[in-house]
């Protein structure tokens, strides 16, 4: 198939895992598609090498419906979603070595057109989805020796709305920033009574 680098629009992410560990995390489509930041995903289904999602694109509020026959290369790092309808041909996600033995990630999409900024379907998430695998795997790097942490992220955290996960990402912040000044003021007050009047 001939692809036409004028019809591609790509991001490369810098990853902590080898290219194996990092095979086996893209196993996992359904992680995969929740990691971007923009689509809630509402209907999953695989049967073989056939998915499907059914989506809404909260950065266009628009709803998508995925049709895509997955095809996995491991001898070449490449896994591509052969895309069955829609403005997209293909998209490809393909693994190659760094220097420091770890793995960088190339995930590109091939349109039918020429890309425009303008275009109403142009899928303009493709950067943060980029940024949002990246900040995952660090966080599972940092944090995934805690009991818990993986199963949290993966059956709680990414199962929640992107919009949902932005504001429990808040209220956590917000109630950590209230503990911290409590115990501020605590402290201020021990301070206070241990010296007397």
């Amino acid at each position: 198939m001939d692809l036409d680098p004028a019809n591609r629009a790509w991001v490369e992410v810098a990853t902590p895992l080898s290219c194996p560990e990092l095979w086996q995390f893209l196993q996992d489509i359904r992680r995969l598609l929740r990691l971007n930041p923009h689509w809630n995903l509402h209907h999953w289904q695989q049967e073989n090498l056939l998915c499907q999602a059914r989506l809404q694109d909260e950065l266009v509020d628009y709803p998508l419906e995925l049709s895509f026959l997955l095809e996995s290369s491991p001898q070449t790092w490449t896994m591509t979603f052969h895309h069955r309808q829609g403005e997209k041909i293909l998209t490809r996600f393909t693994l190659r070595p760094a220097a420091d033995f770890t793995a960088i990630l190339t995930i590109e999409d091939f349109y039918h057109h020429p890309l425009s900024h303008q275009h109403p379907r142009l899928d303009h998430s493709l950067i943060p989805w980029g940024s949002a695998i990246h900040g995952h795997l660090l966080q599972q790097k940092k944090y995934g020796w805690l009991p818990g942490y993986a199963w949290y992220m993966d059956r709680v955290h990414l199962a929640m709305a992107p919009r949902n996960r932005r504001l429990t990402r808040l209220l956590l912040i917000l109630s950590l920033a209230e503990f911290i000044f409590f115990l501020g003021v605590l402290a201020l007050y021990l301070l206070q009574s241990d010296h007397g009047p």
